[in-house]
């Protein structure tokens, strides 16, 4: 779908629940009282994520057909709206310059009526292969990150650059029980939901900082993922396994001096010598850390399921 919205010569949005009057930053407010002064429902559906991105021309309509503008004149406020830097919707930059986790970030918040749908409706924005599941649940979204790390996961580790959100909801599972609410502390390198990127808008991905991991990167195992780090951050001097391991990633965000500040997750080993990463609700970064190309030691880090462990 993503390719065929590509190659319209031009898509037209009709928005079923907006009056337009005049051009402003309250334009599409939805006229629903039972969503009371929210955007209109477009904006939080997530298959309309590609409608959105695709087309090189689209036009905006309101409930009586009445024209509101194109997506490149109205680029400021829909992405407001949307949660997506202008440049990527009138144009002036290149879709597939957006890291995974921007791209991510995108979807956070949106909502589709098959759970499955939310891992298949980014399939054409990362431009990836995957067979679609009905039934698979919330494995759809984990099986995504899983063919996204085959593409790209050599060049961009910003697909880990995620947090629990801050009320620990994931509402792209509202109809799943076991799955809405996620306060783990302890969890995987795969996020359980695109709306743990919510924050993650501004992390960035730069290939001329970028220190080519050894053994090929990251790779998929039974056990989750694995991947080779230094001997130094996984066993002490005098011997013994480190409990706590600091994992850098080749992702970025300005910090506070205005410099770009390396993505830095915290793993730790817990009784039975799994490996997970801690410190969930909070996307750590560094200045001036340095990543090792160097050879070291295979460690894997265990993805749980949502709904299946107790950590």
């Amino acid at each position: 779908m993503f390719r065929w919205y590509r190659s319209a010569a031009v898509c037209y949005t009709y928005l079923n629940d907006v009056t337009f009057e005049s051009a402003s930053d309250k334009m599409f407010t939805s006229d629903r009282p039972d969503r009371r002064g929210r955007p209109s429902e477009w904006f939080e559906r997530g298959w309309t994520l590609q409608e959105l991105l695709a087309p090189q021309n689209m036009q905006f309509y309101d409930k009586r057909w009445k024209f509101m503008g194109t997506r490149n004149e109205l680029a400021m406020v829909v992405g407001k709206v949307a949660g997506i830097s202008p440049e990527y919707l009138n144009g002036r930059q290149n879709l597939n310059e957006a890291s995974c986790a921007t791209k991510m970030s995108w979807m956070a918040g949106r909502v589709t009526q098959r759970v499955e749908d939310i891992a298949y409706s980014l399939i054409g924005l990362f431009d990836v292969y995957l067979e679609p599941t009905y039934g698979e649940g919330i494995k759809a979204f984990v099986r995504l990150q899983e063919a996204i790390i085959e593409e790209f996961g050599r060049f961009d580790e910003s697909l880990f650059a995620w947090e629990r959100p801050k009320d620990s909801i994931l509402r792209c599972y509202r109809n799943q029980p076991h799955a809405h609410h996620f306060e783990h502390n302890k969890w995987g390198l795969l996020a359980p939901s695109p709306d743990c990127f919510k924050s993650s808008y501004d992390v960035f991905i730069q290939k001329n900082l970028v220190t080519m991991r050894p053994e090929g990167g990251f790779r998929k195992s039974h056990q989750g993922l694995f991947f080779s780090v230094p001997s130094k951050d996984v066993y002490h001097r005098l011997g013994g396994s480190r409990n706590e391991i600091s994992l850098p990633l080749n992702c970025w965000r300005i910090g506070s001096s205005g410099f770009p500040e390396t993505i830095v997750l915290k793993l730790a080993r817990i009784a039975g010598g799994e490996i997970f990463r801690t410190q969930c609700g909070h996307l750590g970064s560094q200045k001036g850390v340095k990543m090792s190309s160097k050879r070291g030691v295979v460690i894997a880090v265990a993805q749980p399921r949502l709904g299946q462990v107790r950590l």
